[in-house]
């Protein structure tokens, strides 16, 4: 009989140590009449149980510090210690490169608790968030950790709360900038025109205004670059480079909106002579001599001046013929 009870119990304690290897170890719980993984329990009180996940941040374990910070959450998400451990989710997901999770993170506690005296250090953090994916960092595919998604639109997105978490904050005007930047970026013009456009209406006395500005000429003259000609955002975007000149004539972007300048009106040129050529095939003379008079005066500066004057010389000899 005993060595019955002793084999019985020798295979419950190996059972009992074959769980635990697997499944981590239990404890028995006379208050629930349930057994409980200690890795979800939590300390008695906020400030132990913020204590003890906080030593495991302190020693990288970031993974454990994230565990422990939700078990204090969950067991008490209105104490004081709530939104310092809500804060402290987000360092851990950024320490393990984990950005949009950091990011909800830390827009949790602006949402949950708008009195902590984190907030300026979190909208910061923001910006480095957002600055991270400007600058090229790519999202993670959710589920499998590979960074293959393209990474603008969510700069955009935190780039656009850094602006309403805090508009009159140091990084208002600089986030609403690389808002018409990452739309600019995305090929997406009117949008990063109308982005630059909000800097200098909200914060007319950036030193960021004569870039916007100049970023403003400059998507009109990509809009202008469009598979068809657009004569009109062309006109728009030389007055724009031409007002910036004028404004800004120390700055160190004259010398590329001149260059900008004469490519659009190379094109201008391009255009009227193609106008010309097509009514010299007409035989309508007198109009064609109208388009390529129209080049050599106004785009004297181009290389459709010089084609235009050998074009015109032509079509003079052939009416002295006749």
């Amino acid at each position: 009989m005993r060595d019955w009870r002793t084999s019985l119990m020798t295979i419950t304690l190996l059972l009992f140590l074959i769980q635990g290897t697997a499944f981590g170890f239990w404890l028995w719980s006379p208050k629930t009449s349930k057994f409980t993984s200690p890795r979800k329990m939590s300390k008695p009180v906020p400030k132990d149980q913020f204590q003890w996940a906080l030593s495991f941040y302190e020693a990288k374990e970031y993974p454990r510090a994230l565990q422990e910070m939700k078990n204090l959450m969950n067991r008490f998400p209105k104490s004081a210690e709530a939104a310092e451990a809500l804060y402290t989710i987000g360092l851990c997901h950024e320490a393990l490169e984990n950005y949009e999770n950091a990011f909800k993170a830390y827009e949790g506690v602006i949402g949950k608790y708008p009195n902590s005296g984190r907030i300026q250090e979190i909208i910061e953090r923001e910006y480095h968030i957002a600055n991270l994916f400007y600058s090229g960092k790519k999202r993670r595919v959710p589920g499998v950790g590979l960074e293959l998604l393209p990474s603008y639109g969510i700069a955009i997105d935190i780039f656009k709360r850094v602006v309403e978490n805090a508009p009159y904050g140091p990084y208002a005007d600089l986030s609403q900038y690389k808002i018409g930047e990452c739309h600019k970026k995305r090929g997406e013009y009117r949008e990063a025109r109308e982005a630059f456009e909000k800097l200098m209406e909200d914060y007319p006395k950036s030193q960021l205004v004569s870039d916007a500005k100049y970023q403003i000429a400059l998507v009109s003259f990509k809009m202008s670059r469009g598979a068809s000609y657009d004569e009109q955002a062309t006109d728009q975007a030389i007055s724009e480079f031409s007002l910036f000149i004028e404004e800004h004539p120390e700055s160190e972007l004259v010398q590329e909106s001149k260059e900008a300048i004469q490519e659009l009106q190379g094109r201008k040129a391009e255009k009227s002579f193609e106008i010309a050529e097509f009514y010299a095939k007409q035989k309508s003379f007198a109009a064609a001599k109208t388009y390529y008079n129209e080049v050599i005066e106004r785009y004297a500066e181009t290389s459709w001046a010089r084609l235009a004057l050998e074009k015109l010389t032509v079509l003079e000899k052939e009416e002295k013929k006749k």
